[in-house]
């Protein structure tokens, strides 16, 4: 049953957007693996596996932002 107002578009549109913003995270770490060593070089990283903290400074940066956007996108709305 759809809620009042909403359309099928509107639920697919949804559906297709949110679709997007999960694959869009994924994309980008398997686009960044490969030059994870040049990074590395670049930030002059003494142990080459310090360059992993990289990915995890990925997602620790985006559990922040949802920490951080969640709350003002509730306040101001969507």
């Amino acid at each position: 049953m759809l809620a009042s107002g909403e359309s099928r578009a509107g639920r697919g549109e949804f559906i297709a957007l949110t679709a997007l913003m999960m694959s869009l995270v994924a994309m980008a770490i398997d686009a960044m693996l490969p030059a994870l060593g040049t990074i590395g070089d670049d930030l002059g990283v003494a142990n080459v596996n310090d360059t992993q903290l990289i990915i995890s400074a990925i997602f620790l940066g985006l559990a922040v932002a949802q920490l951080v956007f969640g709350p003002l996108s509730d306040r101001w709305g969507r």
